[in-house]
């Protein structure tokens, strides 16, 4: 992990400092992507987020009303649903 300067707000408005960044290598449906990971020591719900950085990349279409998460890869659409209990 490289060590991070950065301070963000978070969701309740408050200010953290990220602890450092990590680039990991992860699969969504069958793709695998390199991202880089902002590491924080916050309570949250989500063990991680997918920012813009990643959707632009991946050309990923998102709609958090229906839970889902579409992009093309390799000519092919790949759709990535929410957890069932989310939904």
């Amino acid at each position: 992990m490289r060590p991070s300067g950065l301070v963000v707000k978070v969701f309740d408005g408050t200010r953290k400092t990220i602890i450092g960044e990590i680039d990991l290598s992860i699969t969504i449906g069958a793709c695998e992507f390199q991202i880089t990971f902002q590491v924080m020591n916050v309570n949250a719900t989500y063990s991680c987020l997918l920012g813009r950085p990643w959707i632009h990349e991946a050309g990923a279409v998102t709609s958090t009303l229906h839970q889902k998460l579409k992009f093309v890869q390799y000519g092919k659409l790949i759709t990535v649903s929410g957890e069932e209990d989310l939904l």
